[in-house]
């Protein structure tokens, strides 16, 4: 996606006209006209696909590990952007449209709790985030830590279902899941394998700095980032978002959504 946030300078002969038209429900498109010396004008579009939806059936080609723990090679050099929690709509809102803004997906693990059902401007946020190709998670319903695995169950398939209805997709369904509070306890990870999930943990949040980052990349360790929909992440990863994408970069790495970070 082409944002042009800077004026760009234009030749004296000749002058481009952008028009850029963002439909999130088919796909992406920017029409360029432009004014040759002789007068002559010519038309030209580029089109990018919309990014498919993604749900458990989308990790059906990747054979996982059950959890991330020492198993951080499936992402590569990749850096995961993660987003936990939801409890704040506004924050929840700004952190999509930032991400938008840099055309870099991340994986959302929101709480229902936090997301009112009746609020059509929750639903209309939710279905753009799923159907803009962004990972949906689990956290758990409540941000509350589950005793059993039958609990587990339980909270897991009202989370699903109350996703389904949200997002308007019967066919939504989940591969990623992250304990709430890192509770990655036996009943948690009994749950995870029995149910084939893969348990997301993470190595860096926005108490560190860029030389932490370096350094995970220096040790060869996983590099998945953690933020939460809070002002202050908001603002700390539109402040670094160009130096953690480069950092990747130069690591042969990309940055992005769990999906998008494992080694094709």
């Amino acid at each position: 996606m082409f944002f042009f946030t800077k004026p760009i300078s234009k030749p004296i002969k000749y002058r481009v006209v952008y028009e850029y038209t963002d439909d999130i429900s088919s796909q992406y498109h920017y029409t360029y006209t432009i004014q040759l010396p002789d007068n002559q004008i010519q038309h030209f579009t580029y089109y990018i696909p919309q990014r498919p939806k993604i749900n458990a059936h989308s990790f059906h080609k990747f054979k996982l590990p059950h959890d991330t723990l020492n198993n951080w090679g499936i992402f590569g050099k990749n850096l995961v952007l993660t987003i936990d929690d939801s409890y704040n709509f506004e924050q929840t809102k700004r952190m999509y449209q930032l991400l938008r803004e840099y055309n870099i997906t991340a994986t959302f693990f929101p709480n229902t709790i936090y997301i009112n059902p009746h609020n059509p401007e929750h639903l209309e946020l939710w279905r753009d985030i799923y159907n803009s190709g962004y990972e949906i998670g689990y956290h758990t319903t409540d941000h509350a830590r589950k005793r059993s695995v039958e609990e587990l169950d339980r909270d897991f398939n009202t989370f699903t279902d109350i996703f389904r209805n949200i997002l308007q997709d019967q066919s939504f369904s989940i591969k990623s899941v992250r304990a709430p509070y890192g509770y990655f306890d036996r009943v948690w990870m009994k749950w995870v394998t029995d149910n084939n999930l893969l348990n997301m943990r993470w190595t860096m949040t926005e108490l560190e700095d860029m030389d932490y980052l370096r350094k995970l990349y220096y040790k060869q360790k996983g590099r998945v980032l953690l933020l939460h929909n809070r002002k202050g992440d908001v603002e700390w990863l539109r402040k670094h978002f160009n130096e953690l994408i480069q950092i990747a970069k130069e690591n042969g790495g990309k940055t992005g959504s769990i999906y998008d970070s494992i080694v094709r």
